[in-house]
C-alpha cells in the first residue's frame, strides 16, 4: 500500500527512510520517538508518491537506511597512511574492486600485530545503484536535505550494546517486512560480513526450518572463507510470538553454536520504544537506532547531501547569529548595571587634592557637606580637572627618586606633574616646596 494523506502537519522533525528492493518506509521522528510511517511501492506509482509526498511535507532531514541484496564486503590490509595518501591507496582499492558504483563506505578495523602492523579496513558498497538513485533523485530535485545514506547491516552493530552481546563471536538474525532475513556476523564487535537472503511470505511456508536451512548455509560459508573465529558461536535472533515458539522447539545449542532467541517487544522495550510491537519483523527498530544514533554518513555522495550540507551552514549561521545577539545583550545589561551603581561609588570615595589621605569626600557627599571637609572648602583642580598639591599635603620625593619617610621604597611618585604655575602663585605667593 502506498499513501500519504495531505492534510498532515509534518513539522520540522528527521525521518528515516528504509530503502528495499520492494518498498520505501519511511518513519518521522517525533517526541523522541518514531511516530507515523508511510510506505511507497518500488514502481513508478510509488515513485510519484514520494514525490508528492517531499513536495507537501516539510524539509526535514531524511536518512536513507538501505537494506538490499547487492551489498558487497571485502577485507583488505593497506599501509599504515595518513591523509593524501591514504585517500589515494583507498580509492584505487575501491575503484579496483566495485566498478560502476559511487556507493562505496571504508569501515577500519584497526591494525595488524605482526610485521609492518599495516592498517585492516572493511570495504564495502552497494553494486547496484538503480536501487538507491531513484529515490535520491527525487530527494535533491525537491531540494530535501539528504542526511546521509546508510548500510543497515553497519548500523546494526549499535544493537549489540542493547541486548548485553558478550560473546567475541556473534550472529545477528533479523527479519524486514520488504528485504528478507539479514544475517550479520561480528567478530570482537566488529562486523566483518552481512548476507540478506529472501523470505517467502509470512503464513505461506514454515519459517523456524526455512530460518535454520539459511543459518545453516552461511555457517558453512563462513567456515569455508575463514572467517569463523575460533570459539562457539553466538546465534542471536530476533523474533515474535507465534514464531519464536517452533524456533525453540528446533534450535539445539552444541559445543560449536548457541541459540539466543529475542522477542522483539522485549528488544524495542530495551530501545526505549513507546508502545507494544506485536510484529516479528525488525524494520521499526533499525529506523529508530538510526534516528536516535545518528551516525555519520556510510554510502552518501557529494551530490546526495549537497541540500544537507546547506542546511547544516545555515543552521551554523542562525546559531552564531544568536549568540551574537545573546552576547550583544548581556554585555548591554551589565553597562546599564555600572551606570546605575557609579554614582553610589563615587558618593563613597576620598580624596584630597594629591594624595588619597584626606576624609574629604566627593560626588553626593560634598554637596551634602561632609563633616570631615573644611567650611567653605572648595576642590583646586588643575589642568583638565586633575588634583592640584596644596601646601602642606605629603612630601615629594627628591630629585634623585629616593623615598621619604612614610612612603613606600621603590614606589614611584603617581601625582601628575603640572606645567603651569599654582594658583598662589599668579597671586604673588611663592613656589609650593
Amino acid at each position: 500500500m502506498s499513501s500519504r494523506p495531505s492534510s498532515i502537519d509534518y513539522g520540522r522533525r528527521r525521518r528515516a527512510a528504509c530503502v528495499a528492493p520492494e518498498a520505501v518506509t519511511v518513519y518521522h521522528w517525533g517526541g523522541g520517538g518514531i511516530t507515523d510511517t508511510f510506505v511507497f511501492d518500488a514502481d513508478d506509482a510509488g515513485l510519484a508518491l514520494f514525490d508528492r509526498y517531499l513536495r507537501e511535507s516539510d524539509k526535514g532531514p531524511p536518512y536513507m537506511l538501505v537494506d538490499v541484496v547487492e551489498e558487497e564486503y571485502r577485507h583488505e590490509t593497506i599501509p599504515h597512511l595518513y591523509g593524501p595518501d591514504r585517500r589515494a591507496v583507498l580509492e584505487r582499492k575501491l575503484a579496483w574492486f566495485f566498478r560502476g558504483t559511487p556507493y562505496t563506505h571504508v569501515l577500519p578495523e584497526g591494525r595488524e600485530t605482526e610485521g609492518r602492523r599495516d592498517d585492516k579496513v572493511l570495504l564495502s558498497a552497494i553494486t547496484n545503484p538503480e536501487l538507491v538513485q531513484p529515490w535520491t533523485r527525487l530527494c535533491v530535485q525537491q531540494k530535501v536535505p539528504v542526511a546521509g545514506i546508510y548500510s543497515l547491516a553497519i548500523v546494526s552493530t549499535a544493537l549489540l550494546d542493547r541486548i548485553k552481546v558478550k560473546s567475541p563471536n556473534v550472529l545477528m538474525v533479523s527479519m524486514q517486512t520488504h528485504s528478507g532475513l539479514r544475517q550479520s556476523y561480528f567478530r570482537d564487535r566488529v562486523i566483518q560480513i552481512s548476507r540478506l537472503a529472501k523470505m517467502p511470505r509470512l503464513g505461506t511456508v514454515p519459517f523456524a526450518p526455512y530460518i535454520l536451512n539459511e543459518l545453516d548455509k552461511f555457517e558453512r560459508y563462513l567456515k569455508n572463507v575463514q572467517l569463523l573465529a575460533e570459539g562457539p558461536l553466538d546465534i542471536y535472533i530476533l523474533a515474535h510470538g507465534e514464531l519464536l515458539d517452533p524456533l525453540e522447539r528446533q534450535c539445539r545449542n552444541s559445543e560449536t553454536v548457541r541459540y539466543h532467541l529475542l522477542d522483539v517487544a522485549d528488544v524495542a522495550q530495551r530501545l526505549g520504544i513507546q508502545g507494544v510491537l506485536t510484529t516479528p519483523f525488525n524494520d521499526y527498530i533499525y529506523a529508530h537506532l538510526l534516528l536516535k544514533k545518528r551516525p555519520r554518513n556510510h554510502y552518501g555522495q557529494a551530490e546526495d547531501l549537497k541540500y544537507y550540507r546547506l542546511h547544516q551552514a545555515r543552521s551554523g549561521m542562525l546559531l552564531a547569529s544568536a549568540a551574537i545577539l545573546l552576547l550583544a545583550a548581556v554585555g548591554g545589561g551589565l553597562k546599564s548595571g555600572r551606570g546605575a551603581v557609579a554614582p553610589a561609588a563615587r558618593g563613597q570615595c576620598r580624596a584630597t587634592g594629591g594624595y588619597l589621605s584626606g576624609p574629604v569626600q566627593c560626588g553626593e557627599g560634598a554637596a551634602s557637606g561632609d563633616p570631615g571637609r573644611p567650611p567653605g572648602h572648595q576642590d583646586r583642580r588643575g589642568h583638565r580637572g586633575h588634583p592640584v598639591p596644596v601646601q602642606g599635603d605629603a612630601p615629594r620625593d627628591d630629585a634623585r627618586g629616593e623615598s621619604r619617610p612614610g612612603r613606600l621604597p621603590g614606589v614611584a611618585d603617581r601625582q601628575p606633574q603640572l606645567a603651569g604655575r599654582h594658583r598662589s602663585e599668579r597671586r604673588g605667593g611663592g613656589r609650593a616646596p
